[in-house]
């Protein structure tokens, strides 16, 4: 008696993509809830700041795993998000620049430099992911740029998203 089920073979590289992507949307889904509740106790601000790095560095991670960027390759950056950045193009960097740069002008009413910003946060997740240890937050260097990272966390996963549906979807 045969039945028409297939078994489908995972490859290496579908289940690490299931993986990060599976932790980039559980890291991106709290970011939104903490970014809300940060309105009502500023005192989130502390995790926040390595939670939105972490979020959008497993977020860019996808995108570059669905591109066949393998582990071993993602892992070498280190957490430096310039890297991760840099590893999807320079004209996919460039859109994606010029869209955030334009979007971020038409809603927070400022001009960045999306590159320079991107590497004055490489090491943001690292900085700031053992806060709790900080005895005196008071002398803290902090050069994290709070709303920038805001909206790049929610734009690289909702980039994240719309690539893995087509990943999904068998457009590889």
């Amino acid at each position: 008696n045969m039945t028409n089920e297939k078994n489908i073979a995972m490859s290496e590289q579908d289940i690490f993509i299931m993986r990060l992507y599976s932790s980039a949307r559980s890291w991106n889904d709290a970011c939104q809830l903490l970014v809300e509740a940060e309105k009502i106790d500023h005192r989130l601000r502390f995790s926040l700041n390595a939670s939105l790095s972490l979020a959008t560095e497993l977020s860019i991670k996808t995108i570059l795993a669905i591109a066949g960027h393998n582990e071993k390759c993602l892992t070498s950056s280190k957490h430096r998000l310039s890297e991760l950045f840099d590893k999807l193009g320079e004209e996919n960097l460039n859109v994606i620049s010029s869209a955030f740069s334009a979007a971020y002008k038409t809603n927070i009413g400022e001009e960045i430099d999306f590159k320079k910003l991107i590497k004055q946060h490489d090491g943001a997740f690292i900085e700031w992911r053992y806060l709790n240890f900080v005895k005196d937050a008071n002398n803290l260097k902090d050069n994290f740029d709070y709303q920038f990272m805001v909206n790049l966390q929610k734009t690289t996963g909702n980039m994240m998203e719309k690539i893995h549906k087509l990943y999904m979807q068998g457009a590889k």
